[in-house]
């Protein structure tokens, strides 16, 4: 009985603790954090219950990452480009196009 209080407390504990990390690595990315943006990075490569998978997003914001010098970030990269499909890593590069446009963007005005 005890162990099966125990499991669920842990499982109760974990998806806590999950969506604690996505709301504070989405915070810190919103800021432009680039240890925010490798954060939420890698729960979007792997998922958890706070956040579904989307390895689109994680390879964007790996880019993003490793362009502000989070050295780990060039790592993820390198590993997670290989397993993207073709259209999702079309997808990825059109939002890196668009993302880097619009900082020009902000940076001119």
């Amino acid at each position: 009985m005890f162990k099966k209080i125990w499991n669920t407390f842990n499982t109760c504990m974990k998806r806590y603790a999950d969506k604690n990390d996505y709301r504070y690595a989405s915070r810190q990315a919103e800021r432009g954090n680039q240890y925010g943006q490798f954060l939420l990075a890698s729960l979007y490569e792997t998922g958890n219950d706070a956040v579904q998978q989307d390895r689109v997003s994680a390879y964007v914001l790996y880019y993003i990452a490793d362009q502000k010098g989070v050295k780990e970030a060039k790592h993820c990269l390198e590993a997670l480009e290989p397993k993207l499909l073709t259209e999702e890593w079309q997808e990825a590069q059109t939002i890196i196009r668009e993302t880097l446009c619009h900082d020009q963007l902000k940076k001119t005005r």
